[in-house]
């Protein structure tokens, strides 16, 4: 079976907001499998920008440490393929920047200290909460 007629037999089974879902689909997702594939996760999985929102909107909860929030900001960005890790310079310091930011306001102290250190990544932001 070719990967157009996996599509088609695909689409035949769905109805209701799936069916309208798959009519709105460029072309190109309803004729190749792992296209059409990558479209449903996007869709239904929370993969895209949902992760990307997750991981720009993220914000440290009352009762997180920094650490625990440091841990939950690299996932989320993982998740939304944010380059923290094998990045930029530049890159590596804007997510140690997103975290600086959007520590919680009992956090003010902390946030001024490792503004004023300059830290480069996310390791060394590590070792310096532990």
């Amino acid at each position: 079976m070719t990967s157009e007629e996996v599509c088609g037999q695909f689409s035949d089974l769905m109805g209701g907001p799936a069916r309208q879902w798959y009519l709105q689909l460029p072309k190109k997702a309803k004729t190749s499998w792992t296209e059409l594939m990558e479209q449903f996760r996007i869709q239904y999985c929370g993969k895209g920008v949902a992760m990307a929102s997750r991981y720009y909107h993220a914000a440290q909860c009352p009762d997180e440490t920094p650490l625990d929030y440091l841990y939950r900001l690299n996932v989320a960005g993982l998740r939304a393929n944010v380059p923290y890790a094998k990045g930029t310079t530049e890159e590596k310091r804007e997510h140690v920047g997103h975290f600086i930011r959007t520590l919680n306001s009992q956090e003010a102290d902390l946030a001024s200290r490792l503004t004023l250190m300059e830290v480069a990544d996310s390791v060394a932001l590590e070792k310096k909460l532990r």
